[in-house]
């Protein structure tokens, strides 16, 4: 299948990330990565500076840079790279499109999350506002509305210290009936052959849950989530065969909740 749009990125690890950023702006194009230098591509470049690194986005004769500054350990390295990646990119897009999404350079599910990463390293309400809507370009509107959701969670927000001993636990069920256009997950769509993966998948789930319980034996699980995909796209004998495995090896005592969005399953 041609694609309508070729990323070059001279850091595959994250054409991932970047893959999602274009999709805001192109949900309908067919969207590749690019194995070699061609005309019509968008190339995305990193180079590292004594400060931190400094990154390049280019299409068709329009160009769009920004730096980062190096900060924290080697995954907040990692997160920064990332960023600087979406960031550059997305400033393109908005040069050559005039569009700036209501989230603005924001992807996945949980805007709410870089909000509470910031409160948590010490940032105030006003900054968090004021870094939304000027580095990440998030509306007005979405950012009262992330204003909103942490004053309504202001009381069952939990610092890492006052959560030290307590784990949740995220099952993932990675199929769905159909696949959604806007889908940034890891799901393939149910099908004859794919539907066929399903039941050596809870039985790899289930030796993967035995093989974690040693890890959390001294900490206790406040809750267990099942998510997708579409875990209740699974027949009601897999579910029920998914929690009871669950349960035994995670308990009873603990909130538990299944993803169940799709109202075809």
């Amino acid at each position: 299948m041609k694609s309508d749009r070729l990323i070059l990125i001279d850091n595959p690890a994250f054409y991932n990330e970047v893959a999602e950023v274009m999709r805001i702006f192109y949900p309908q194009d067919a969207i590749a990565q690019a194995q070699a230098a061609e005309p019509g591509q968008y190339v995305l470049d990193c180079r590292e500076t004594d400060q931190g690194w400094h990154f390049t986005a280019g299409h068709e004769g329009q160009e769009k840079s920004l730096a980062i500054t190096r900060q924290g350990d080697a995954l907040e390295h990692k997160r920064r790279i990332k960023r600087g990646y979406k960031l550059a990119l997305y400033a393109l897009l908005v040069s050559e499109s005039g569009y700036h999404p209501p989230w603005g350079s924001l992807t996945g599910i949980r805007p709410t999350k870089l909000a509470h990463d910031m409160l948590q390293n010490g940032t105030d309400l006003p900054c968090v506002e004021q870094t939304l809507r000027g580095v990440y370009d998030v509306s007005p509107g979405k950012c009262s509305l992330v204003m909103d959701c942490l004053a309504h969670q202001e009381g069952i927000r939990r610092s890492p210290v006052e959560a030290a001993g307590e784990v949740d636990i995220y099952i993932g069920i990675p199929f769905c009936p159909t696949r959604c256009s806007y889908c940034s997950f890891a799901a393939v769509a149910l099908g004859k052959k794919t539907r066929l993966l399903v039941p050596e998948y809870l039985k790899a789930l289930e030796r993967e849950m035995m093989l974690c319980r040693p890890l959390i034996q001294d900490r206790h699980v406040r809750a267990v989530y099942i998510g997708g995909g579409t875990p209740t796209a699974l027949t009601p004998e897999q579910m029920d065969g998914l929690l009871g495995a669950a349960r035994w090896v995670w308990g009873t005592q603990c909130e538990w909740t299944v993803e169940a969005g799709r109202p075809d399953t």
